[in-house]
């Protein structure tokens, strides 16, 4: 039984006290500026106890508790290191500073709102979404403990960034048969198979002979190595997949297969003692260098950068097979994306051509008109 009175404190300060109990029987009081005010959380309170989820403001835990046992627990369940290091980051630099301090029964959306702000104005739109992303994940694990009755993140969004052109950046076709000439025998065989068939640089360094099939011509993707030299599982489920091998590709491993240091993984792309590959040591022995060589450079002397990533080797994959047709769920099962809206968030624009659109247009008519 919840009662609201009116009720003047020893500073003379007049406020609406509600008096109720909770699901375990325990009594609680709660007070407010207005007797509107509490009417409502009495109305939201009795919902909460009569469900079993009610949390006291007094025994509510705050945002960084929150997001500490969210940590444990990510741990406990055999996250990757690397994405948990992530995690860490996301609560040490931005979800502890802004909004630590807050207790989970006081959040409220507008509050959450506040938050996405502060997080766009304090770094990139990208490193914003994958930040309240990460809070989400922890609101969702303190609603599963029972410490909050519902996530008020849920509807708070923050858009990606809008994409231009120089977004996108990737070799040409020129720039790549550069490469392709400039690269050394050693090295010749990853960059081949990373600009040919899309795979990450984890999922190259994670890649064993076994899962090369030379009778089908495909690739198989069912691992990767992480930062930290570890084999594990693919990004996501949709990681895992055959990939086509081209040609040149079939040619090129074949030839790399005899020459291959051997060790006791059988890796496809190891280093010269037959274990995994670090992958600074592909940057600095292979493609630093090679960017170099071609002259693919933004600077010069000891400050010049690469102008390329090796990872937009990927993107040269995907923007080739979207010149030769293939359909968005095509380019997301080959990269090997989680959604069909990363696939459109990253190469979205690739489609785009006004010439085949204004002949499907004029075809249209003329089924009309003639």
């Amino acid at each position: 039984m919840a009662s609201i009175r009116k009720r003047t404190l020893p500073s003379g300060k007049a406020v609406w006290q509600l008096d109720y109990r909770d699901q375990a029987g325990k009594r609680r009081h709660k007070q407010f500026k207005t007797k509107k005010e509490a009417e409502a959380y009495e109305t939201k309170a009795r919902a909460e106890v009569a469900q079993g989820i009610h949390t006291p403001d007094s025994v509510s835990v705050t945002v960084k508790e929150a997001a500490e046992l969210w940590l444990q627990r990510c741990e406990q369940r055999r996250r990757e290191r690397s994405t948990v290091a992530q995690y860490r980051g996301h609560v040490d630099g931005h979800i502890v500073p802004l909004i630590g301090g807050q207790k989970l029964s006081k959040l409220t959306a507008p509050l959450v709102e506040t938050f996405a702000e502060q997080l766009i104005e304090r770094c990139t739109r990208a490193t914003a979404r994958k930040v309240l992303v990460s809070f989400k994940s922890l609101m969702r694990d303190a609603q599963r403990r029972g410490l909050v009755a519902q996530n008020v993140a849920l509807a708070t969004k923050i858009d990606a960034p809008a994409r231009d052109e120089e977004d996108l950046h990737f070799p040409t076709k020129e720039e790549l048969k550069l490469m392709f000439e400039k690269v050394g025998a050693r090295w010749k065989p990853l960059l081949v198979t990373a600009a040919l068939c899309g795979l990450r640089i984890s999922e190259l360094r994670g890649l064993t002979w076994s899962n090369v099939d030379f009778r089908s011509k495909t690739i198989i993707v069912s691992q990767r190595a992480d930062r930290y030299q570890r084999i594990g599982s693919p990004k996501s489920a949709a990681g895992r997949r055959e990939v086509p091998m081209s040609p040149m590709v079939v040619l090129v491993l074949k030839e790399w297969k005899l020459a291959c240091p051997k060790g006791p993984a059988e890796l496809v792309f190891p280093n010269d003692l037959g274990t995994m590959m670090h992958m600074t040591d592909a940057l600095r022995r292979c493609w630093h260098p090679l960017m170099k060589e071609c002259g693919l450079v933004i600077g010069s002397g000891k400050t010049a950068k690469p102008r390329y990533r090796f990872h937009d080797l990927r993107h040269v994959a995907a923007s080739l097979l979207i010149e030769q047709g293939a359909s968005p769920k095509r380019i997301q099962e080959f990269m090997g994306h989680s959604s069909i809206n990363v696939t459109f968030d990253v190469y979205g624009k690739l489609w785009k051509n006004p010439e085949a659109d204004q002949a499907l247009v004029t075809a249209a008519e003329r089924e009309i008109f003639g």
